[in-house]
């Protein structure tokens, strides 16, 4: 996953994460700071594997594509 941001007053930055980080319990945890179900983490598994397969099948796409007077923002998976 790449996250670019473009300001008129900064050059651009980009950031790189790995996908897999979207399945990751340790991450949901900090994200949400409450202690995750299994139901909850077995339909995050899915749409994992749901999102893996259509990349390797269809190849890299602009999930969010933001742009706000000054500021430009794309997230691609």
């Amino acid at each position: 996953m790449k996250i670019i941001i473009l300001s008129k007053d900064s050059k651009e930055r980009k950031f790189y994460f790995p996908t897999t980080f979207v399945k990751s319990k340790f991450v949901w945890r900090r994200i949400f700071k409450v202690n995750m179900s299994d139901e909850i983490y077995k339909e995050i598994k899915k749409a994992y594997k749901a999102l893996k397969d259509y990349t390797n099948k269809n190849g890299h796409f602009v999930l969010i594509e933001v742009e706000t007077g000054d500021d430009y923002i794309q997230i691609i998976v």
